[in-house]
């Protein structure tokens, strides 16, 4: 492999391999690690093995659908880049060791391509009192008709906002007591104590430490409103409002945001949203947008596009900290098999321990 310079390099035998055998050319490097996303075609009924050997030094996978693309896998009608898609995502712990983890991700939108099923196949048998135990699931999700259309046909946000409960723990932190709860889709979120600690012994991340004024969110950013009309007609130009039934797209919070905004998701307008894990500074004091942050804020489980997904879809993510509900496990012995248009029968909506 060529990696005289961090910049476009060449793929290495492992991405080759993921291509089908082909070439998939010029990737980008950065140090000793280079990476990219070769790309295959499927007609109806084909299928497509990717092998990964014990030795990948890329244990980890993301994959979307798109239709319409052109011979190099770009300039799709539908489903261009993962950004405004669904993605299958994995995760294999060295063999032998740990876990294979696995989920269907709709945390930035959901396309009229993305219809997918995703299960282990020969690993570890499942559990019948662990649902996300060498197991699987599909979703079907109509963006014409499940997606919110900005009309109170759909359930609305949850509504108000609170002061974080706090507590203090065994070294004398003052943490976050439990959950916040969600927040209203608008330009509100939750008030943050002075003093909060998160992440505290740096566990989850980084300790840091909130020292502003609690309400320095309420009020900052984009204004969704109780409802918002999510259904878009996206391509490679970007994304406008769809006519009545010719919806390719249902976007999530932070697509939605920056395609409606035009702006990026580290924008002030869109933080909230799409918690890019930056640090930003308001009146002296910083406060950092990880998973610890956000997740207190409130805002990105508190749209109306959360609960229509997670409606038809409950194992699926909607929003970036759904850990719980959403991510499967299974031995790293085990294969990944993933269904485009999934039979119900094997990749099951909602399953029944």
């Amino acid at each position: 492999m060529q990696r005289s310079r961090e910049g476009v390099g060449q793929c290495t035998e492992i991405a080759k391999n993921m291509a089908g055998g082909d070439d998939p050319g010029l990737v980008y490097c950065k140090g000793n690690a280079c990476a990219c996303n070769p790309f295959f075609e499927l007609g109806p009924g084909e299928q497509h093995e990717i092998v990964l050997p014990n030795d990948a030094g890329f244990p980890s996978g993301t994959g979307w659908l798109a239709t319409g693309c052109n011979p190099y896998g770009n300039g799709c009608e539908v489903g261009n880049e993962a950004a405004k898609n669904s993605t299958f995502e994995f995760t294999y712990d060295n063999p032998g060791q740990g876990s294979l983890y696995y989920d269907i991700s709709a945390v930035n939108a959901w396309t009229t391509a993305s219809s997918v099923g995703m299960k282990s196949c020969g690993g570890g048998a499942p559990d019948p009192n662990n649902i996300f135990w060498c197991r699987g699931t599909g979703c079907r999700f109509d963006v014409n008709t499940q997606c919110p259309d900005g009309s109170d046909a759909f359930a609305p946000a949850p509504a108000g906002c609170k002061e974080c409960p706090t507590m203090i723990d065994g070294n004398g932190k003052k943490v976050i007591a439990g959950s916040c709860g969600t927040c209203p889709d608008g330009d509100s979120a939750n008030r943050i104590p002075t003093g909060t600690v998160f992440n505290a012994g740096n566990i989850g991340g980084p300790e840091w430490t909130w020292n502003g004024a609690p309400d320095f969110a309420v009020g900052f950013g984009h204004d969704e409103g109780v409802h918002a009309n999510r259904r878009s007609t996206c391509g490679p130009a970007g994304c406008t409002d769809a006519e009545p039934g010719k919806a390719n797209t249902c976007l999530g919070g932070c697509d939605l945001c920056t395609a409606t905004q035009k702006v990026g998701a580290g924008d002030d307008a869109c933080l909230k949203y799409c918690c890019p894990d930056s640090v930003h500074t308001y009146n002296g004091f910083t406060y950092r947008y990880d998973s610890a942050g956000c997740t207190a804020l409130g805002v990105q489980a508190g749209t109306d596009y959360s609960p229509a997904v997670k409606g038809a879809c409950p194992y699926v993510y909607t929003f970036g900290y759904e850990d719980h509900s959403s991510t499967f496990l299974c031995t790293t012995s085990a294969s990944l098999l993933i269904q485009a248009c999934p039979d119900p029968v094997d990749f099951p909506s909602k399953i029944t321990p």
